[in-house]
Order: C-alpha cells, then structure tokens, then sequence
C-alpha cells in the first residue's frame, strides 16, 4: 500500500528559517537541514512501512513534524517504531560522524547537531519523539492514560520554563529570538497533539458503524457508574475492530445493573462530547 504525502510550512516555521539563513553561518545551517532532513526521513520509512494511508508533513520552528494519518489507533509497537524511528538515524549519525569529527569541521557540526537532535527529541514531553516512544511502551503496559496525563503537564511546564528563560535572558540583555517563540509554540503544539489525537480516534471509531446485518461477535465490558468519555475512548481503542461493544453499567452503591449501552450509543456520546469540547 503506498502511502500518500502533503507537505506545508507553518508561517513561523517560515519566519524561523529566515531568521536562520540570514544569522546563521552556511555551514552550520547545511549541517543542521541534514541532520533534520534525514531524522524526518527515518519516520517517513517507518510510516510507509506501517502501512500509513496518508501523512502530512509540515516544517515548523521544531522542525518537520509528521502527522501519520490514524497514528493514534496504530498497534503500540508501530507507533513506538514510527517514532523511534528518527532518534535511531539521528543516533547513527552522530556515530558515523565521530570518527572524522576532530579533524573535518563540518563532520563535526554534523555529529553535533545530530547528537543534539537525538537529545532534544528523546526528550518525555509530547509532541516530540521521546514522548511518543513512552506513550507506546506505556499503551503495551496498559498505563497510556495516566502517562500521557503526566506528559501533558511536564510539556506544558517545560514550555513554560523556555518562555521564562529567553524572558529572563532578554532582561539581562541576551535577547535570544528562538526562546521567545518555542516556548509558546510548543505549549500550542502539545494542546494540538491532544486535540488531534482526541478527534482522531472518534473519526477511526465512526468507521466501526459501517457495517451490514447481521450477527457479530461482541466484547463485553462493565462500568462501576457514569464512565467518562476518556476511558469509553480507552475501552473502545482495547476492542478489536471486528467486535462490537457492549457496556454493563453497574451502581456504585449497591452493585446493582443499570442498564446496557451499545456501541452506537457510545460513539454518539463520544462525537458529543467532543464537538461541545471543540
């Protein structure tokens, strides 16, 4: 199956590159497209090989990020190896490089800017790679929901952190441009993952309605009060997609059944509270 690519540049991703051409000296800007150029390359092999029907890759001021279409309903390990897939090259690059970096120049601006590459991004905190990586090894644990909780908010303070940093370094008369805007751009960029990875599950279980008459197996699963929508999103995304679902409310209180919901019923409930949330 081959997979279909869009490319778009994000306006300070545009801005960000100007910025580079324009202070940055030639050979430390090559170096460092080389190294983000060949990162992305080691997702996009990943991506087709996983099967990935569509992606969008889109230059912004962290770089290309690559959107696989259906990533968040990908088995763990695909989306472990998708994202794992850049901090290996950018890891084997900074190896291969090593050997020539002390006596070539730009052998050595490529081991450097690889290796913090590879650094940056094995970084926990999303949207980067290694936040991706634990967020899969996390869904093989099933513990997705609490870590992914926990990543959200260390992003949110690390974005936090480089905002006060080139606030601080530009009060002290070391204005550094790039601080300023990565720290609220990746603040944006970890709400965006959640919404994205929100609105795409639902739009993958609308998919599972779609079917003829019949008789099918289904999967049975009981909830101890009013589930949240979250963990019906958790519940559903566990259930093999040829299984139907049916869910067993149970009282609280005195261990009584409520009633049963079907999967229709959830996936309206899920579409719900997503568009009221949107």
């Amino acid at each position: 199956m081959k997979t279909q690519w869009r490319f778009s540049v994000h306006p300070v991703g545009i801005a960000c590159l100007a910025a580079a051409i324009l202070f940055v000296p030639i050979d430390r800007l090559l170096a460092a497209l080389a190294a983000i150029t060949l990162h992305e390359v080691g997702h996009l092999v990943a991506i087709g090989l996983c099967g990935v029907k569509r992606c969008a890759i889109e230059w912004t001021p962290l770089g290309f990020i690559a959107q696989a279409d259906g990533f968040a309903s990908l088995s763990a390990g695909r989306r472990v190896l998708i994202a794992g897939a850049g901090l290996l090259v950018s890891g084997g690059m900074a190896g291969i490089s090593y050997p020539w970096a002390a006596e070539h120049p730009f052998a050595y601006l490529l081991f450097m800017t690889n290796l913090a590459l590879l650094l940056i991004n094995a970084l926990p905190v999303l949207p980067l790679d290694g936040g991706r990586v634990l967020l899969g090894l996390a869904a093989l644990l099933g513990w997705e929901k609490p870590v992914r909780q926990v990543l959200v908010w260390l992003s949110y303070l690390i974005a936090f952190a480089v905002s006060a940093l080139g606030v601080y370094s530009a009060f002290c008369g070391a204005l550094n441009p790039t601080l300023l805007v990565l720290g609220p751009y990746l603040a944006y960029a970890v709400k965006q993952c959640n919404v994205d990875n929100s609105v795409e599950w639902v739009q993958t279980l609308e998919k599972r309605k779609k079917v003829r008459n019949g008789i099918y197996k289904a999967e049975s699963w009981v909830a101890v009060g009013d589930p949240d929508p979250l963990s019906l999103m958790q519940m559903l995304k566990k259930s093999p997609q040829e299984k139907f679902v049916l869910l067993q409310t149970i009282n609280p209180v005195d261990g009584s059944a409520i009633g049963n919901i079907t999967q229709q019923q959830i996936l309206v409930k899920l579409m719900g509270e997503t568009t009221n949330n949107h």
